[in-house]
């Protein structure tokens, strides 16, 4: 079983890395979308307005994923340590 722990501890250390990413990525399309937003030209557009409201939408979703996520793996990788150190005493 020790193996076992220490494989969650090594999976849910590549997850935190991966949802970190994702926020990263999450917040320059985000960032993007807001400068897109903001062109005055652009913003006549109202088939474009709607587009940035639903993928503004769709944003905040990933944000929610990406947070549930690095909750997970935070107290995946405090179960598994603490696995760790129970079995070595």
């Amino acid at each position: 079983m020790k193996i076992v722990d220490a494989v969650l501890v090594i999976i849910s250390i590549i997850a935190l890395l991966g949802s970190v990413i994702a926020g990263y990525a999450i917040m320059q399309v985000g960032s993007s979308l807001q400068m897109l937003g903001a062109n005055s030209g652009l913003g006549e557009i109202p088939g474009l307005q709607n587009s940035i409201n639903l993928f503004n939408t769709l944003l905040l979703f990933g944000w929610v994923w990406v947070i549930a996520v690095i909750i997970s793996s935070l107290y995946a990788i405090r179960i598994g340590v603490e696995r760790i150190r129970k079995k070595k005493k």
